[in-house]
This record gives C-alpha cells, structure tokens and sequence, in this order.
C-alpha cells in the first residue's frame, strides 16, 4: 500500500516489483502491469479498507485487475485471494459475496486466456483483537461472532505463504481453488 515502506522495501529485496496503481482504475492498474512487464499477479480486494465497505466497491476494485489483466499483453497467470467458503456464504456475508464476484469475474474474463488459481483464507487470526486488562496484560480475545459459531482460522503468513507457493508454483496450482 505505500511504496517507501519497509514491507515494500523487503519484497523488492525478494525481486518482487511493488508499483503505485488505483486500484478502481482499470487503466492505471494496466499501466502499473506494462510499467514491469507482469507475467504474474497476485491481488486481493479487502472489502474492509477505508473508501470500500460495499459489495460493489470491492467487486468493482477486482474488476478494475482482472480487466486490466486481459488487456495485459504479458500477464498469463493470475492467484487471487479469496474468502474459505465464499461459495456458501449466507448472502447476509457481505464481504463473501463480494469476493464470489471477483472469482466469477476471474472464471468468465480470464480462464482459457490467462491461467488462474484461487487461495482463499478463513478467518484472520491478525483481526483478533486483544483486549486488556487494567494493567495492561492481555486479558481475552475479542472477534465479532456468536459464541456458537465455528470459525477456521488463518494466519496472514500462512495466507501469504500459501499465494506465494501459487505464484512460484503455476503448473501445480493453475485452475484450482
């Protein structure tokens, strides 16, 4: 998200091209892929970030890499992270559903021309948040859902571990979810 970062830095230190697009702008998403020559693209929407929150938002944003994607003379295989379950989500899930879109969009744009693979996450162990005591001292965790719900859990390393494993590894990963 801000390219003088230090998380920026380390992945250019891996050789990983870390460039400025807006994200709702097909066009400068495209002009950021031929600025590198992208054959490889990994991308994710977060339905939560500042400026999204809507189902169309997110959908839109995705939209904006995957056209941006088959206009892209050299990109040939795409990972989007996804949402575990996105498929059976209850339709009250909102940022499920938004994720189901962009993978519908993947399959209806993308498959046939540009390989495609799709990680999907459970819940992020990284959204849990610790709630202290007077001291100081973390005294319990905190997530919205009710106490009778079955959450998996992911961390965000293993989510990244995971893209990444597809990115490398096209010929075992392309076309699965």
């Amino acid at each position: 998200r801000h390219l003088r970062s230090e998380a920026a830095h380390a992945l250019g230190d891996l050789g990983v091209a870390v460039v400025r697009a807006h994200a709702g702008s097909p066009a400068s998403v495209a002009a950021a892929l031929e600025r590198v020559g992208a054959e490889r693209v990994f991308f994710s929407t977060d339905y939560f970030a500042r400026g999204c929150q809507t189902v169309d938002r997110a959908r839109a944003r995705g939209a904006a890499v995957v056209e941006a994607c088959e206009q892209s003379p050299t990109v040939d295989y795409v990972v989007y992270g996804s949402s575990c379950d996105c498929d059976r989500a209850p339709r009250r899930v909102a940022h499920f559903r938004a994720d189901r879109a962009v993978e519908k969009r993947l399959e209806k744009r993308l498959l046939g021309d540009v390989d495609v693979a799709v990680v999907r996450k459970a819940a992020l162990l990284d959204d849990l948040e610790v709630v202290p005591d007077s001291a100081g001292r973390p005294r319990y965790l905190r997530y919205v859902t009710k106490a009778e719900t079955a959450v998996q859990w992911t961390s965000l390393l293993d989510f990244g571990k995971a893209a990444a494993a597809a990115l490398e590894n096209r010929d075992r990963f392309a076309g699965l979810t």
